[in-house]
């Protein structure tokens, strides 16, 4: 739900304020019973969430022979999926084009920064944060990085880092309708073909930053000679 309505949170944000609606402040804890609000708005302005055909009992052996999932990016919502694929012991690799144990845009938060939600609203499934390792009801990006590093462990969780996907196809056999194009990001233009049973993208809503506005803050702020510095350039 969080995640979903974040997605859709801009546009639901200038659904109410064109409706009446006070200004919309999101400091602070949040609250699951507003968040439901917002997915219901969501549900009005069109957004879907995306369905899928479960696995029968009698397909499962025959699933987990096939060609692997490969997920991209090993943010929180890449994590998660393969932690589940893990638990059902679905052969699965993440793809990430950052290196070293970093996971998404949480590794380029500053380190004091503090996430908004409360602790219990950001445990990902299968394994919540333990309270002698993280005491506080909030955790900084920092301590979140930490979290989801614990999290790769505890799902032995397969990620190849340096490689940018360049391409996702549809195309093959039945047994593999997938294929993901990739390069290594230390010898760009050496593109390799990974094929797939199913792919999961998962590259999050903040891998490029929006470094300006409708109306073009960032373009006043130069011509005016006013130096300004980007969040994520912090």
């Amino acid at each position: 739900h969080e995640i979903f309505a974040c997605h859709a949170a801009s546009a639901v944000a200038a659904y109410r304020l064109k409706n009446g609606s006070p200004r919309i402040d999101e400091v602070g804890p949040v609250d699951p019973h507003e968040m439901d609000s917002w997915l219901n708005d969501a549900k009005l302005l069109g957004f879907q969430i995306p369905s899928f055909d479960p696995v029968e009992d009698e397909q499962k052996t025959d699933f987990i022979n096939k060609t692997k999932v490969v997920i991209v990016g090993s943010g929180p919502a890449g994590l998660s999926a393969a932690a589940m694929l893990s638990k059902k012991n679905i052969p699965h690799i993440v793809l990430e084009a950052q290196v070293g144990e970093t996971f998404g845009s949480w590794s380029h938060h500053f380190s004091g920064l503090e996430i908004t939600t409360q602790k219990k609203w950001c445990n990902l499934p299968g394994f919540s944060m333990a309270n002698k390792d993280f005491p506080e009801e909030n955790v900084t990006a920092e301590e979140y990085q930490h979290y989801l590093q614990q999290y790769v462990h505890r799902f032995n969780i397969n990620i190849r880092r340096g490689v940018k996907v360049v391409s996702v196809e549809k195309k093959g056999s039945e047994e593999c309708p997938w294929v993901v194009k990739y390069e290594d990001c230390s010898s760009v233009g050496n593109v390799q073909p990974l094929p797939a049973f199913s792919v999961i993208v998962a590259t999050g809503k903040h891998r490029i930053p929006n470094k300006n506005t409708t109306d073009d803050v960032a373009g006043k702020l130069n011509k005016a000679a006013i130096p300004f510095v980007h969040s994520t350039e912090m």
